[in-house]
């Protein structure tokens, strides 16, 4: 059985994706190890690289920057979930439930995509359900140095914590970031 990783990528620089993807792979062969990248549409560069690098490609959009930017647009978007919410509770069987996925749906392209993104993995992870240990990651500013399941008890949640403990406390610098450039 296979393991997996799961990035989420809009509005990503093609610099940060590939050191994301080409160190994934250095690390985790595509025999053991599927990369899963949500992104939305960025160019051909990266599905050039997610080809050469046997890493799988999502397309997923997310309206938050525009719909947060624009009250007319906020509120389409706030009357939707509304509408959604009304009929859910006046539905049932395989309406409410197509509903229900529209609600999700609608939900996860309209918050930021830093919490958008845990509705994404549920649902690809729904239907993708096969794999040993899955492991989520930012993209932006990853390198991996080793393979992340190496030596991990796969019975058991493994949690990790960034910065605080290695880097000292935050930074106006964002001291990791600078860590990633200078790779």
């Amino acid at each position: 059985m296979k393991d997996l990783i799961m990035g989420y990528a809009t509005n990503c620089k093609f610099d940060d994706f590939y050191r994301f993807v080409a160190s994934t792979r250095q690390h985790c062969e595509p025999d053991k190890v599927d990369i899963v990248v949500f992104i939305n549409a960025l160019g051909d560069e990266f599905a050039k690289v997610a080809l050469e690098k046997n890493i799988t490609l999502i397309p997923v959009e997310n309206v938050w920057k525009w719909v947060n930017s624009s009250k007319i647009l906020n509120l389409i978007y706030h009357a939707k979930m509304v509408g959604l919410q009304a009929l859910i509770r006046l539905t049932s069987g395989s309406n409410r439930t197509y509903l229900e996925e529209d609600y999700r749906s609608t939900v996860a392209n309209w918050i930021h995509p830093l919490a958008g993104r845990w509705i994404t993995y549920h649902t690809f992870l729904k239907v993708n359900s096969s794999y040993r240990m899955v492991m989520t990651s930012d993209v932006r500013d990853v390198v991996f140095q080793a393979s992340p399941f190496d030596d991990l008890d796969s019975s058991k949640l493994h949690v990790f914590e960034e910065a605080g403990i290695y880097f000292g406390p935050p930074t106006p610098e964002n001291v990791d970031s600078e860590w990633v450039n200078a790779v």
